[in-house]
């Protein structure tokens, strides 16, 4: 991890050799590293229970349109 983060301190790129290749984010697929004794890259990983929190999410909530007038 730390590897990954000097790449991107110095680079503005996470990829290095201590990773496996990390593609830049996009939201359709949603590529986040998961770091461990055997780092990989999963898609959108927890996309279904992440998505029951934006009711509650202020960002979601402030970038709403506003209600239309009657």
């Amino acid at each position: 991890m730390t590897d990954a983060l000097l790449a991107f301190m110095r680079t503005g790129n996470p990829n290095c050799d201590a990773i496996p290749s990390w593609p830049a984010y996009n939201p359709e697929d949603a590529a986040t590293m998961i770091f461990g004794v055997k780092s990989e890259v999963r898609n959108a990983p927890g996309r279904e229970a992440l998505s029951l929190m934006v009711p509650f999410n202020p960002w979601a909530m402030m970038m709403r349109p506003a209600p239309a007038k009657k």
